[in-house]
């Protein structure tokens, strides 16, 4: 027969092991729950992990991107992903929403629901895009592409990407850290989908928007649309 001490003993040992299991379970929901704090600056951006393109081809330059690789270092901004038609791309994000600034600015707790639904709303159906004009004269400015600018013969509206024979949508956000998550957003293209550059403005806290071409090739003119103040809305 079982002494005191020992059922004792079991009872602390069980105690322990409840207390645990609690603890891990509150630290996986916080991991899962996507809740985060979000300060008043805008959030960094960087580019983690793409694959599915033809290619991605920086713009002005032309180096290329490596696909299916880590990325954690890679700013975003000024590429152009090339998608073949009948082909479905991943493009990986991760967002700081308190870049240099937690617990030295004031924030908030953003939880799943209210991420999700920011990131959805980007999504092709919510989101126009862009098409870049076939004409070369339309297509370079001496100051660059800026659809904030009065210059917009330059660019064509369609009222969103299923127009064109586009999908473009966040598949999965997952929480990194207090105030840090990554975004996957998904691009397919339907075997006859319109073949042309545009500009795609699905990807949230990119301003004004990415280069996304249909077709097996980069379009060589986009290196001059990438110029100027097209990039992060700035001079």
């Amino acid at each position: 027969m079982p002494s005191l001490r020992s059922n004792r003993r079991i009872i602390i040992v069980a105690g322990a092991v409840a207390a645990i299991i609690a603890i891990l379970a509150l630290a996986i929901s916080a991991q899962t729950s996507g809740s985060i704090q979000v300060c008043e600056n805008p959030p960094t951006v960087s580019l983690t992990h793409v694959t599915g393109f033809a290619m991605i081809q920086s713009r002005p330059a032309s180096y290329t991107l490596k696909q299916d690789t880590d990325l954690s270092i890679q700013p975003v901004g000024r590429y152009e992903f090339v998608l073949k038609p009948g082909s479905v791309g991943h493009v990986k994000m991760v967002y700081d929403f308190c870049p240099n600034a937690f617990l030295t600015q004031p924030s908030r707790t953003a939880n799943y629901s209210e991420l999700n639904k920011l990131f959805q709303s980007r999504s092709s159906p919510n989101e126009i895009i862009y098409k870049l004009n076939d004409k070369p004269d339309n297509n370079t400015s001496s100051t660059g592409l800026s659809i904030t600018s009065s210059d917009k013969q330059l660019l064509s509206e369609v009222l969103n990407a299923t127009d064109v024979g586009l999908r473009i949508f966040p598949s999965d956000l997952t929480r990194l850290g207090i105030h840090s998550l990554a975004v996957t957003y998904i691009i397919s293209a339907e075997p006859d989908a319109d073949k042309a550059t545009y500009v795609i403005t699905n990807f949230y806290g990119i301003c004004p928007g990415e280069l996304l071409t249909i077709g097996d090739t980069p379009n060589e003119k986009s290196i001059q649309w990438a110029k100027g103040p097209f990039y992060g809305c700035g001079g």
